[in-house]
């Protein structure tokens, strides 16, 4: 049986956020499990806006009053929300192979506006993407709204059995600190990518969603294989 999610937090909304874990394991674990973590969402763009843009599904995560990469919402039902963002975004955490972490807030005001995964098929060289992020400027500033950096596809996606995970490549711009931030299929506003890092001057990477679908399915172990990505993280917040 997997090992249940435990995550206790102070949630408030439009103001820091005190979010403390305990640490849990799987196998290979999915989950990086931290402590005295800090989420800042901003009164412009919160998590726990009533609007439905994509803008207000982000979030700032900071540690120790340091900006320190994104995240954003992608289970919001009642006072519950789960949040996306990159593993090594989080302080002393042990990459998996995935760099892949989701963290919960059950307490939220008003509910959450979720992201949607383009989950029919993958993508292909040459479509447009945006990523969209918040991010460092030159002297430490960190914008208080996301901004967006449009590119395109560079190729189809490289998949690595081995770690039984994958990412996209494309040609967006990236500024300091968009790690973890979602990177959207432009013509239909969904998430195809969570931004990652980079290969050299021009290439950005972004862990692609059908790596997102392989975690979660392990660490659920559904025996259902068309499970959506949506469905699990449902059975998630019912935990």
């Amino acid at each position: 049986m997997a090992p249940l999610l435990l995550i206790l937090l102070v949630f408030m909304p439009c103001q820091t956020m005190l979010f403390t874990f305990d640490r849990v394991t799987s196998s290979p674990p999915l989950f990086s499990i931290i402590s005295s973590w800090w989420m800042n969402p901003l009164p412009q763009h919160s998590s726990c806006s009533t609007r439905s843009t994509p803008q207000d599904s982000m979030v700032r995560l900071d540690c120790a009053q340091q900006f320190r990469g994104n995240g954003f919402v992608v289970f919001g039902s009642g006072n519950t929300g789960l949040i996306l963002t990159c593993e090594h975004n989080l302080p002393k955490t042990e990459s998996n192979g995935r760099d892949l972490a989701l963290l919960r807030a059950d307490t939220f005001s008003v509910p959450c506006t979720p992201l949607r995964f383009w989950e029919d098929g993958d993508v292909v060289s040459g479509i447009d993407v945006v990523l969209l992020a918040f991010f460092t400027m030159k002297y430490g500033q960190v914008l208080v709204e996301p901004g967006t950096f449009p590119g395109k596809i560079l190729s189809e996606p490289v998949w690595d059995e081995e770690t039984d995970s994958g990412e996209i490549r494309s040609d967006y711009t990236s500024e300091s600190g968009t790690s973890g931030a979602p990177v959207f299929l432009q013509r239909v506003n969904k998430v195809v990518g969570v931004n990652s890092g980079a290969l050299g001057g021009t290439v950005k990477t972004a862990i692609s969603v059908r790596t997102i679908h392989a975690a979660l399915r392990q660490w659920l172990q559904p025996g259902d294989e068309n499970i959506t990505i949506e469905e699990m993280l449902k059975r998630i917040a019912e935990q």
